[in-house]
């Protein structure tokens, strides 16, 4: 117990981790999987030019919009918060 609260502790001033932005976030879960904009846009229901904005960082999604892409990438809503 106590090892772990030093850790965690030594872990929030040495590597702190920023929350990613939407568009980062989509990103990297576009690279891990291979999947094309397209094929999000297929898989989800969401737009493409929802996709492309997003993209862009000219808008977040909407948790609609985030329910889809948990679904789709199977990721923990908390990975978009």
């Amino acid at each position: 117990e106590v090892l772990s609260i030093l850790v965690e502790r030594y872990e929030a001033k040495a590597a702190p981790l920023e929350d990613a932005s939407h568009s980062a976030m989509l990103a990297h879960l576009m690279e891990a999987r291979g999947a094309s904009q397209a094929q999000v846009s297929r898989g989800t229901g969401i737009s493409p030019a929802t996709l492309s904005n997003v993209r862009a960082g000219r808008r977040d999604f909407s948790k609609a919009d985030i329910r889809k892409l948990c679904e789709f990438f199977r990721v923990a809503p908390g990975a978009w918060l």
